[in-house]
């Protein structure tokens, strides 16, 4: 049928096909019979090697006869057929450095009596080659031994035989098992073929062997199976020509032999008379679950069938039902043959359901995440595409699990995946007519219209995650990062949506667990103060911008006070860098280990200094995750007491739970080699995490601390009130020390006395101070404790 358009039409037609696809044109069919350019979109002009000056000239002008030729061919056969064309084709790009493919549709236009085309073109390359991976790789061999109408036989390279395909196990009706392990020589003695030399090439041999249904002629083909230039076995092929050698026999004779052929193929056959089946071989039988009598008088359109109704084409696609309603497809032969002088129709079929399975497991892949099921990056993109074509405003909703490595670290990679899979679970439950991807590792995302109530889904997944995730090594907490962008207000398009995202979760990070941020364009300051302080810090450590403060720790039973180590950044223009904003950016650029050594000589140099007024003070210094797991860390820590002439009994290290889960064995390692030293350990944070009892009885710990979180919480939340007091207890049954941090009320410091809490810390005493003021804190502490 024609195509008739306004020019109006086509230029809204070219317009949408020139977001969608690769390349478009629009070509004008001259009346000296050429092509010439009418439009073309700017993509196109680039991919397609086009001249500045195409618009107005023909494909012969612009490209070299072969290719000129070949697309003048596709556009005069739209236009004759006056249908629309599809077919795949190599792309002519104008950096040609590998082969890529193209699936182009031409739509024949008449507009204003005129004849136009127009073409849109999209790249399929990566399909086309996933396809020929799958069939290369896992079809070979399904193909050659199931497929196959010959009889294979695969040996080693001694005869003894390894497999055998169905044809053979049909047209010798001997199973399978039967043969395996035997030598060919033995089962076939006339088969000369086996002796024949060398054994690196193919020979073939013409044999009489005798079946169960008679003497058959056959040509053995061996083929060597050869690996890295070593015979590792042989592929036998037997051909029956035994029709061949006999056809000077009587039509009688070869209508018997026909049959017999027809009834041991292992091809699915059908006998068909004006439409009705009038015989089915065991195989077709086999397949259909059916009798004989079930089968024959039906008209073989019960069983094949095609979307148009019709019988198929030879090679066509087609579908088969069998008795009990299961669908298989299959492609099909017909041929005609003649019994006592009768003509029938021979229909051969092939099962390929399995290839279509491979098929559809390609075009899944292509679209979804293997492991959820959810869409994948590549779909997702095309889905806000949609979203944005259509204008419809939505958010774009990314989710990061929270320490998610560690999860993994804890409970291995299987359980890791299958709580991946619960959560994606736990998002569609949630989700019902939202669009949800997976598109990396622990990413996630939910496009939600925004006439939806977000904060309704956010507070419905927050309860969700309340559950515990059920894994092999026990149930599982975790919490998420979420952060959110909006379309138009944060993006125009698929990549500045994501990237407005990614940035409002670099923050969420920061910031903590559980946080929920919104894109904000202020952020863009927040990154370049990130990159700013990023590139300040080596050079603050150069100028020693940096100093150690500290902050006393109470012991409440009248031991000594004791101090906390803790860097402080004074920069001359940035001016009072907070810890929480620059020790992240110092262990993701991998400076912490430079700053950790410097805060380790301080501390010891002050100490040196401190101990000539109050001989038994100790200090405790953090170690972060990253210098906590360096080479050198140990070697470092010992010179520097050594330089300075300190008792090691005099320094504590205080480390996360975070830094000692990433790998427990060699961190329980570090700190036994640590304590035989004399230092003391601390757990810093305690609670906070994902750590394991089991790992804190074994860890050579001296404290534990608590978390200032749970200590905010005493007196105003029940739970933390009780949590504080477990781990108070739970830490003297294992003659641990514990530390309250983070206390700032008289009320706090009463109830932690009252539990018998060992140290305190906190406002409460004393802001963290310069070396110069710490001498005046703890002569004032002395006196008021």
């Amino acid at each position: 049928m024609e195509f008739k358009r306004d020019l109006t039409e086509v230029k809204e037609l070219f317009s949408m096909m020139a977001k969608l696809f690769d390349m478009v044109f629009l070509m004008k069919l001259r009346h000296d019979g050429f092509f010439e350019y009418i439009q073309f979109s700017d993509r196109a002009k680039d991919l397609a090697n086009l001249p500045d000056d195409a618009i107005g000239r023909c494909l012969q002008e612009i490209y070299y006869e072969g290719v000129a030729s070949y697309l003048h061919d596709k556009y005069t056969t739209a236009i004759k057929n006056k249908q629309t064309l599809t077919f795949v084709g190599e792309m002519n790009l104008r950096n040609m450095d590998s082969i890529r493919m193209a699936e182009s549709t031409l739509i024949p236009i008449v507009i204003n009596e005129e004849q136009y085309v127009i073409a849109f073109t999209k790249d399929v390359t990566e399909l086309e080659n996933k396809k020929n991976e799958v069939f290369e790789q896992k079809e070979r061999f399904f193909s050659l031994f199931t497929y196959n109408n010959d009889p294979i036989i695969t040996t080693d390279e001694n005869g003894s035989i390894q497999m055998v395909n169905e044809a053979f196990t049909s047209k010798f009706t001997i199973t399978e098992t039967g043969v395996l392990n035997k030598v060919i020589h033995e089962l076939y003695p006339t088969l000369a073929v086996f002796e024949e030399k060398p054994k690196m090439r193919p020979v073939e041999e013409e044999v009489v062997l005798e079946t169960s249904f008679g003497t058959m002629i056959a040509l053995v083909k061996r083929i060597p199976i050869i690996v890295k230039d070593s015979n590792l076995g042989f592929y036998f092929i037997i051909n029956d020509i035994t029709s061949q050698r006999e056809i000077i026999v009587t039509n009688k004779a070869m209508e018997d032999r026909y049959k017999k052929l027809i009834e041991i193929s292992p091809q699915i056959i059908f006998l068909v008379r004006e439409r009705k089946i009038v015989y089915a071989n065991q195989v077709c039988l086999k397949v259909l679950k059916a009798t004989l009598g079930e089968v024959i008088g039906k008209d073989i359109s019960s069983y094949i069938k095609e979307e148009i109704g019709s019988f198929v084409k030879d090679g066509d696609i087609a579908t088969m039902t069998t008795k009990n309603g299961e669908v298989l497809y299959i492609t099909q032969k017909k041929s005609v043959v003649f019994f006592n002088e009768e003509k029938l129709v021979l229909y051969s079929i092939t099962d390929i359901t399995n290839q279509i399975a491979i098929e559809r497991e390609l075009d899944f892949r292509e679209q979804y995440d293997s492991l959820t099921g959810l869409y994948n990056r590549k779909s997702l993109d095309q889905l806000i595409q949609l979203q944005i074509s259509s204008n419809d405003h939505f958010c774009f909703v990314l989710f990061n699990i929270d320490k998610f490595k560690l999860v993994n670290d804890l409970v291995g990679t299987t359980n890791a995946d299958t709580l991946l899979v619960e959560f994606s679970e736990r998002l569609k439950k949630l989700s019902d007519k939202n669009f949800i991807a997976r598109i990396n590792g622990d990413e996630f995302v939910v496009l939600v219209p925004q006439e939806q109530s977000l904060n309704m889904f956010l507070v419905e997944l927050q309860k969700e995650l309340s559950h515990p995730f059920e894994t092999e090594k026990g149930p599982i907490h975790i919490t998420t990062s979420t952060a959110i962008s909006k379309f138009p207000e944060h993006g125009a398009n698929t990549e500045q949506l994501y990237l407005s995202a990614t940035k409002a979760m670099t923050l969420a990070k920061i910031n903590g667990a559980r946080q929920v941020l919104y894109f904000e364009e202020e952020m863009q300051e927040v990154f370049s103060r990130k990159y700013k302080i990023e590139n300040e810090l080596k050079l603050s450590l150069k100028e020693n911008h940096f100093y150690v403060a500290y902050q006393p720790k109470i012991h409440l039973k009248g031991k000594p006070i004791e101090l906390e180590a803790l860097i402080r950044w004074q920069h001359p223009v940035l001016g009072m860098v907070s810890p929480a904003e620059f020790i992240p950016i110092a262990e993701e650029s991998g400076l912490i280990i430079e700053i950790g050594k410097f805060v380790i000589d301080q501390v010891c140099r002050d100490l040196q200094q401190l101990h000539k007024t109050y001989p038994h003070l100790r200090i405790a210094i953090n170690l972060s995750p990253k210098q906590f797991l360096d080479t050198e860390l140990e070697l470092s820590i010992l010179a520097v007491i050594k330089k300075y002439r300190l008792d090691p009994k005099f320094i504590e290290f205080e480390i996360t739970e975070t830094a000692i889960m990433i790998d427990p064995n060699k961190a329980i390692s570090i700190l036994n080699s640590l304590k035989n030293n004399g230092i003391t350990i601390a757990i810093d944070d305690f609670g906070t995490s994902f750590s394991s009892f089991n790992y804190l009885k074994k860890l050579p710990v001296d404290t534990i601390k608590i978390d200032r979180s749970f200590i905010n919480g005493i007196g105003e939340n029940e739970k933390d009130s009780s949590l504080v007091e477990g781990l108070i207890d739970l830490a003297h049954k294992m003659n641990l020390m514990i530390t309250a941090e983070g206390v700032e009320t008289k009320e706090q410091l009463e109830f932690l006395k009252e539990k018998k809490c060992d140290i305190v810390q906190g406002f409460y005493f004393s802001r963290p101070e310069k070396i110069e003021n710490i001498i005046l804190t703890l002569d004032q502490l002395n006196v008021h404790i």
